[in-house]
């Protein structure tokens, strides 16, 4: 089951009646497994899809330098919120105000708006303008109607002016007017086309059409559902090989070198510790002249903790702790060596007051540069040790 080989098994054949002890014959059987069993699950099923025709409308909106834009958008009562695309919000340069407001839209699913804007809308059908507040969102919806509706038949009385031309065609929504404006866009004339057609409602932007068609009228839909079953003998694979441990790898040249490096550096001094030397590379010519900016990071150390009496007192401490131990000792730069190298050590203190064993602890900083390299630049980098 693990390794996918060929296995065997033997069989014993029965012995006779007469009871011999002579060895019985022995039959072996080779089984292979599949290379990719597949067990699936397939369910069809045609059905026609009904029709149901929203509201919408074109929108005259405000951008932030004045100019009027047409936006459609969606008309809908049963929202407690008005909504406006990202894409719209970009498009009219409006300034974004921080929100944090939970949507819950069909079947509970629940989302968090981090921002809104305020647009101003108007009508060019009944001169009707308003201000309102709209949270932003990725995408207000699907294209609507979710599929084009043939309209080339209806009879829709002439003068009427459509608030949405295009109603019938699947077209994103920029907007959804909610019902904070509804009821004062939606207006008391209605008009019944027929009765296997929608109803034409009158409103501020204009005609609008909603409602549902005839279901004869409807998209035929033929829906397939296969379920392809992950075989229980490739999970179990699967689980055996995140457990193995990664393969081997070749050490690299510089990995190598450090190895090299420490065997023929290395020494133990009389306490017993390892002393070894670093691993410098060939850039170590190109250090940079480390000490100003040392001595800068010191002096704005010192400025700081001068108003901090107790974490200067802890930073005291682990200073002459280092020297008490031997890891550091004082220098004079006079005896320098002409031409020799040096790199000076920036360090900060980080206190953790949460903390149960060191509450200030000391960070070395070996990336500090300023005219050239680094020390963590020029030093080798050896193997991981621990796989």
């Amino acid at each position: 089951m693990l390794h996918f080989e060929q296995m065997s098994h033997s069989e014993p054949k029965q012995q006779g009646s007469s009871g011999s002890s002579e060895p019985s014959e022995v039959k072996t059987v080779s089984v292979v497994l599949p290379e990719d069993p597949v067990s699936t699950a397939c369910s069809s099923v045609q059905r026609r899809v009904k029709q149901v025709l929203l509201m919408t409308a074109l929108v005259n909106v405000v951008s932030k330098g004045g100019r009027i834009f047409k936006m459609r958008a969606l008309l809908d009562s049963g929202s407690q919120v008005n909504l406006v695309s990202e894409a719209a919000v970009k498009l009219l340069s409006l300034p974004k105000y921080p929100a944090n407001v939970p949507v819950i839209g069909v079947g509970g699913v629940r989302s968090q708006i981090r921002h809104h804007v305020i647009l101003k809308i108007s009508s060019d059908y009944s001169g009707f303008a308003s201000v309102m507040d709209c949270l932003v969102v990725t995408k207000v919806t699907g294209k609507i109607p979710s599929v084009a509706v043939n309209n080339s038949e209806w009879k829709i009385p002439p003068g009427l002016v459509l608030a949405d031309p295009k109603f019938n065609e699947p077209k994103d929504v920029d907007l959804l007017i909610g019902a904070e404006l509804f009821f004062q866009i939606l207006k008391q004339a209605q008009l019944r086309l027929s009765n296997d057609l929608p109803t034409m409602y009158e409103t501020q932007f204009g005609w609008v059409i909603a409602g549902a068609l005839d279901e004869s009228e409807g998209e035929i839909v033929n829906v397939l559902c296969a379920v392809d079953e992950d075989p229980l003998l490739k999970s179990i694979q699967r689980f055996f090989e995140q457990e193995e441990l990664p393969e081997e790898k070749e050490p690299s040249s510089e990995e190598q070198e450090i190895e090299e490096h420490f065997r023929e550096t290395y020494r133990r001094d009389e306490e017993g510790r390892f002393v070894v030397q670093l691993p410098f590379r060939e850039s170590i010519h190109q250090l940079g002249n480390s000490r100003s900016l040392a001595m800068k990071r010191f002096l704005s150390s010192e400025k700081r903790l001068s108003n901090k009496l107790e974490m200067r007192n802890m930073y005291q401490d682990f200073l002459q702790e280092y020297i008490d131990l031997g890891h550091c000792h004082e220098i004079r730069e006079e005896n320098d060596l002409p031409g020799q190298q040096s790199y000076y050590l920036p360090h900060h203190a980080v206190l953790k007051p949460s903390s149960t064993s060191t509450k200030l602890r000391v960070v070395f900083d070996g990336k500090a540069r300023s005219d050239g390299l680094s020390l963590n630049e020029v030093l080798m980098v050896g193997p991981k040790i621990q796989k």
